[in-house]
């Protein structure tokens, strides 16, 4: 009966999405009938694509990634008797739904490799995980818009899978194909073949204790194993070395266009701004997490949590970036919680540290050794490194506070925790209250950027609340 439970929450899930998905569009493309924010940049560059006539504007910063996938979509839609027509925002717009659409799938399958299947419920599991995944707000928002949001993260997370099922020559070229829509990708494609390393490295020495940080030196000196590791890391050599080469070529700059608006940032407070976006979002299945681990709240976990907000607050005194658009643009829900929680005082964005490292804490200790026999499947504290080393190099260098910035590195997160977790009927009621949470949240941000617009000043047209 179970099975059948399990393929019902599959296709009945998959489904749902698909048609409330194309409501909310619809409602989208008859409300919002011209481009808007970032569309004014990326509509007219997929016109000039779609026409082969395309050339780069200096507004905009990223790579034609975007467009190329939309000619590749225009393909599919042919042979399936859809709207081709490329130069219609109704249609570019479909090019992000079809990658919402797809995300479940791919979670799914990136879970079935990754994660035990020791429970008869771990294929229900996996399944409302993804659907979870694929509603996230602040990545849904955009799945009904033609920004790069949805594209970057699946081809990043085919990469994770193609990665996981041996395919490293697959995984590289697929990670080419997203650092095209987002440069900034680069960073998760190093920490997936870093991640494929470790990977190998526990293949061969399981008797190890994975779990804690087992020395390498012994295990790099065995001739054997360096050729392994050179064979699994040589596919991902010509991708990283490309990207090298767009640097030097772009002038030592990542950011393409508009540099000035774009540089490169310290801001230190990015990476407590994640922890409290994670912990927003991700309370359901952090809290199920901690219910099958508890937190042992003692003097030492007391001291090093207190040793940390401390530097936290070093962090934030000399990382805190101030970008002019975050004061200036009060269409983003960020320019409200910047106003009013994080600088609403003189004190108030370092009393909040405190928090941000009380998150992060729970967050990792989330991620600790399960018993018994799927203790074999936990990640060492080298994941743990290289998921920090890569958590900050994506949101440090960023000066301008975004919630979709923190998306990638949350479902990496999020999906880790899912690995981690012992599948049981309450682990499965989590995610469901995840998934009901993310939709209570999807329903009021997108009726407030239908439904309650507003003027500026000077500035013809409406504004719409958006992440």
């Amino acid at each position: 009966m179970l099975p059948v439970i399990s393929l019902l929450v599959q296709v009945g899930g998959g489904l749902s999405l698909a048609r409330y998905g194309a409501h909310v569009k619809q409602l989208v493309d008859s409300i919002v009938t011209e481009p808007y924010m970032d569309e004014i940049f990326h509509v007219p560059q997929a016109v000039l694509m779609c026409r082969r006539a395309w050339t780069p504007d200096p507004q905009v910063t990223t790579p034609p990634g975007l467009y190329w996938l939309t000619l590749v979509y225009q393909r599919i839609a042919y042979l399936g008797g859809w709207d081709t027509d490329c130069t219609r925002l109704t249609m570019l717009r479909n090019v992000s739904l079809a990658g919402l659409m797809a995300l479940p799938l791919l979670i799914d399958m990136y879970l079935g490799i990754t994660m035990p299947s020791l429970s008869r419920y771990a294929p229900m599991y996996r399944s409302l995980v993804g659907l979870a995944v694929a509603t996230i707000p602040p990545l849904y928002f955009f799945g009904f818009l033609y920004y790069t949001d949805v594209a970057s993260t699946a081809l990043v997370l085919i990469a994770m899978t193609l990665a996981e099922a041996q395919q490293h020559l697959f995984a590289s070229v697929t990670g080419l194909l997203a650092m095209t829509v987002r440069q900034n990708n680069v960073v998760w494609v190093a920490f997936i073949l870093g991640q494929a390393l470790l990977a190998e490295l526990r293949r061969r020495t399981p008797s190890l204790a994975w779990s804690n940080a087992p020395p390498l030196r012994p295990l790099l000196q065995q001739r054997a194993v360096r050729h392994a590791l050179i064979e699994i890391a040589l596919p991902y050599l010509p991708t990283l070395c490309l990207f090298a080469a767009f640097v030097v070529w772009n002038g030592g700059a990542i950011a393409l266009g508009d540099k000035a608006h774009h540089q490169l940032a310290f801001h230190v407070s990015q990476l407590g701004y994640f922890f409290a976006f994670a912990l927003f979002f991700g309370w359901p299945a952090l809290a199920c997490a901690l219910w099958q681990r508890p937190v042992r709240v003692d003097r030492r976990a007391l001291t090093l949590w207190a040793a940390l907000s401390a530097v936290g607050c070093v962090g934030v005194y000399v990382g805190t970036y101030v970008h002019p658009f975050l004061l200036a643009d009060n269409r983003h829900y960020t320019f409200y919680v910047w106003r009013r929680i994080i600088d609403a005082t003189p004190w108030s964005r370092y009393a909040l540290v405190p928090a941000y490292v009380a998150s992060g804490l729970l967050w990792i200790s989330s991620l600790r050794t399960l018993t018994g026999t799927d203790a074999g499947h936990t990640r060492c504290a080298y994941w743990l490194a290289g998921f920090l080393a890569a958590l900050a190099l994506t949101v440090v260098p960023t000066p301008l506070l975004e919630p979709r910035y923190f998306v990638l590195p949350y479902i990496v997160l999020r999906l880790e925790v899912a690995r981690a977790t012992i599948v049981r009927p309450r682990a499965v009621a989590a995610v469901v209250l995840e998934l009901v949470w993310y939709t209570a949240i999807n329903v009021a941000t997108i009726y407030v950027f239908l439904y309650r617009p507003f003027t500026w000043e000077g500035t013809p047209g409406w504004q719409r609340f958006l992440w």
